[in-house]
């Protein structure tokens, strides 16, 4: 799902970089309002499919006992498709200077909208995985620390650099 996303973002990345809204005269409107919604939203499904993948982390390396979550697959789509699109919602149905429609660019034109519905959660959920990243980083190297030798320490180190590596990939 997150690789999906992803690629969603990266085609519409790609649509919009190649055209612009001045040169579209037609329909200007529908086509900055449709690409910067979709835009909006596989954005923050992405970041929000990378939050599940490190809570999927967490509860491998943190949760051992009782980790079961029942029907997770169905929260985790409710989660990862259904919550990101309440933001692009609000900026069409809230904004009054036309939603997406921009001078230069298809985006959200209110400043104050663009802080409510893509930076904070943005922000929230990046500040989530780096709680849950550092809640795992202190499981990976708490366990059993009496036969913890040289070898050992490498190879914890190593588990959470390939893990950083992971999560930053993912966001970026």
């Amino acid at each position: 799902m997150l690789c999906l996303s992803i690629l969603f973002v990266n085609c519409l990345y790609i649509t919009l970089s190649l055209t612009k809204p001045n040169q579209l005269q037609i329909r200007r409107n529908i086509f900055c309002n449709t690409t910067g919604f979709l835009f909006h939203y596989f954005i923050l499904t992405s970041f929000t499919w990378m939050l599940i993948m490190t809570y999927v982390q967490y509860v491998y390396f943190v949760r051992i006992f009782n980790s079961n979550i029942s029907h997770f697959y169905v929260k985790a789509i409710v989660i990862g498709w259904i919550i990101p699109l309440i933001f692009p919602l609000l900026v069409i149905f809230i904004s009054k200077s036309g939603g997406y429609t921009g001078e230069f660019r298809c985006w959200i034109n209110d400043e104050i909208l663009r802080h409510v519905t893509f930076l904070t959660p943005i922000s929230l959920i990046i500040l989530c995985n780096l709680i849950l990243f550092i809640f795992i980083l202190k499981s990976l190297f708490n366990h059993d620390p009496a036969n913890l030798t040289d070898e050992n320490k490498r190879s914890k180190l190593q588990m959470s650099a390939a893990f950083c590596c992971f999560v930053s990939i993912g966001k970026s």
